[in-house]
């Protein structure tokens, strides 16, 4: 049986049904909440503020010191009036580092003594043997003015640590085979801005002024102010100064993009390829761990954009990114269709993937996830939570008819109960993310047909008289929907009503050049979705 290329087993069983054990890996049952530090979620429109979120984070690794590990240092910010720690938290099969003294109280975000992400050692032996390198990397906050990527950081952390303290197995061997980085917020500078604007928002009674208040938190880049913007706004809106931390990247830097040279603009990529400390802190985590998936999370689209956003055809310019085609490029699209899979509910609108330029209409050179994939080989996607992206925004505007610049404002900055949404809504995501960075395999199978055989003679070659059963006929194909190569050999079990039988199928095809006889194999490669009795019953 082929696992590279899906080819299809056939099972005949006479007079007989087909039972099917499925593998692919299912949720049975959630944790129960409320074990550990207390989840902050209310402080800001039904998101964290900063301080909360760390304190949280570090509150998690006094807890549980055999699970979590940190505060990692990334960088220290350049922030025009004010500098803060960006910091990696790590779950499951973590680095061994010596603990930092003090923890609970978020002091890491200003502290100087948080040991630096570059220097702490590899994964020790043990550990290296029990996680086979899996790696995957969940960070937020890019742009200060999406804060539910934030919160869903938060959420995923309080959630694996409450499944792991309950015992739930599915948790348990998750992080008992996997390190899961989190990165909570990578723009702190401008989030702490921002995050003053929405505190006042909040305590406006009358909803057509909630509004205009809010525009005040539209900063999305960060606080590195450089004598070029002498001309650019100093207020918390879109147009001040500061770098769009997601157009900073090495990859497709230099291509073309919408700010045009104006260096106000909200996307304006800065004076030279990854010049922000928290870019080059998140490229020195990546090159110095071995993640094969990674969520840089965003709002607003109910989108997973993919790489290459660096210009309409993907070329940047006309320069063909490394994986662009051929297999790697296959991979990440079926990735990225099991996640819309996973996320799919009947009643709505399903979610969409692709690369930027499709979901959101605009071109992202720069961005985290080209670079992740062309640097380090990650399968990198940048999700779009939240509502659907449309224009105008009428369906986030608090009272309608408001005409303001930043008419998105309600869109970034939902009503608490919304962002509750955003949050039962997008954790299937991330949740695939984490199953998928190992292999994942799925037993699929088409509709089961009925065949007649029918012989002239007698049942054992005698003669006798002729006759004829019907036999049922279940094409199965086994697919490794995983961001990682599948090894070994597969046992797939069916029984009737009277007996059972086994089947074993290898992964070593022969006939397959790039398999040959060693028993390993490439992840699949065609689009996965998870069909609808495979989706995860998470409840968060």
């Amino acid at each position: 049986m082929r696992l590279a290329g899906g080819a299809a087993a056939v099972g005949i069983l006479a007079a007989g049904a087909l039972f099917l054990l499925p593998l692919s890996v299912a949720v049975r049952s959630a944790p129960e909440p409320g074990v550990g530090p207390a989840l902050p979620i209310n402080s800001v429109r039904g998101n964290p503020d900063l301080a909360d979120a760390v304190v949280f984070l570090e509150g998690l690794v006094v807890a549980y010191p055999e699970l979590a590990a940190g505060p990692f240092h990334l960088a220290r910010t350049e922030g025009k009036d004010r500098q803060h720690n960006v910091m990696a938290f790590c779950l499951g099969q973590c680095p061994a580092a010596a603990p930092v003294e003090g923890l609970g109280n978020g002091a890491s975000l200003t502290r100087d003594d948080v040991p630096d992400v570059a220097s702490v050692e590899s994964l020790s032996g043990a550990t290296a043997s029990r996680s086979a390198g899996l790696e995957v990397l969940v960070d937020g906050m890019h742009h200060a003015r999406e804060a539910p990527g934030l919160r869903m950081v938060v959420e995923v952390a309080s959630q694996l640590a409450a499944g792991w303290a309950a015992g739930h197995p599915d948790v348990q061997s998750l992080l008992a085979t996997r390190a899961v980085w989190l990165v909570p917020c990578l723009n702190p500078d401008s989030y702490v801005i921002n995050v003053a604007s929405v505190i006042k928002a909040n305590g406006i009674v009358e909803p057509s002024t909630v509004v205009p208040a809010l525009e005040g938190a539209m900063l999305r880049k960060n606080q590195h102010f450089y004598d070029s913007q002498s001309k650019c706004h100093t207020t918390g809106d879109s147009a001040s100064y500061g770098v769009d931390l997601n157009r900073n990247y090495p990859v497709g830097w230099d291509a073309p993009d919408e700010f045009d040279g104006n260096v106000c603009d909200e996307s304006y990529h800065g004076p030279s390829p990854a010049s922000e400390r928290e870019t080059q802190g998140i490229q020195a985590l990546v090159a110095a761990r071995n993640f094969s998936v990674a969520l840089n999370l965003h709002t607003f689209g109910k989108s997973i954009n993919t790489p290459y956003a660096m210009s309409a055809d993907n070329n940047g310019g006309g320069t063909l990114p490394r994986f662009a085609e051929g297999s790697t490029r296959r991979l990440v699209d079926a990735l990225a269709a099991g996640m819309a899979g996973a996320l799919q509910v009947e009643e709505e609108e399903p979610w969409e993937w692709g690369p930027a330029v499709q979901m959101v209409g605009y071109a992202a050179p720069g961005e985290a996830g080209d670079w992740m994939l062309d640097a380090h080989g990650v399968a990198a996607f940048a999700p779009e939570l939240g509502p659907r992206f449309v224009r105008p925004a009428e369906p986030c505007v608090i009272g309608g008819g408001f005409q303001g610049r930043d008419v998105y404002a309600p869109c970034f900055w939902p009503e608490p109960h919304a962002v509750d949404r955003v949050m039962s809504d997008g954790v299937p995501l991330v949740w695939f993310a984490l199953h998928a960075a190992a292999p994942l395999l799925d037993l699929q199978h088409a509709a089961e047909t009925a065949v007649t055989v029918a012989w002239s003679g007698g049942a054992t070659g005698e003669p006798g008289e002729a006759g004829a059963c019907t036999a049922a006929v279940l094409p199965l194909q086994l697919v490794n929907a995983g961001a990682r190569a599948a090894r070994g050999t597969v046992h797939v079990v069916w029984a009737t009503g009277e007996a059972a039988s086994l089947a074993a199928a290898s992964a070593t095809d022969p006939a397959d050049p790039a398999v040959g006889g060693s028993g390993s194999v490439a992840s699949q490669q065609q689009p996965a979705a998870f069909r609808s009795q495979h989706r995860w019953p998470w409840q968060w």
